[in-house]
């Protein structure tokens, strides 16, 4: 998955969940941990502490995806865990398409 993929359908799980999209420093330590940052990448590149984002925004945020998605998420383990939410949303897709009746035509 590329970040537009990791992004869309980390927002759209959170918005399911949360009813809000993801905010913009959640963003910056997603894209960060897409790009193997470590926080002090991170805050370097957002302008804010490394402390900041490891001991208050980085656990609510892997707090908030771990909920969202029904399992355990962490920096380390996000991609697979939004992979697998985004082949099963697919699949999901899918089967709904081919159970919807087909129109014949008048």
């Amino acid at each position: 998955m590329n970040f537009e993929e990791v992004f869309h359908t980390a927002d759209s799980v959170v918005f399911a969940k949360s009813e809000r999209h993801l905010k913009d420093v959640e963003v910056a330590i997603l894209r960060g941990a897409c790009q193997g940052q470590k926080y002090q990448e991170i805050a370097n590149r957002y302008g804010c502490t490394a402390e900041y984002l490891k001991h208050d925004v980085g656990p609510k945020f892997w707090k908030l995806l771990s909920e969202a998605l029904g399992e355990r998420v962490s920096k380390k383990n996000f991609r697979a865990a939004l992979e697998r939410q985004s082949h099963n949303a697919r699949i999901y897709r899918e089967r709904q398409a081919t159970l919807m009746p087909t129109r014949k035509p008048l």
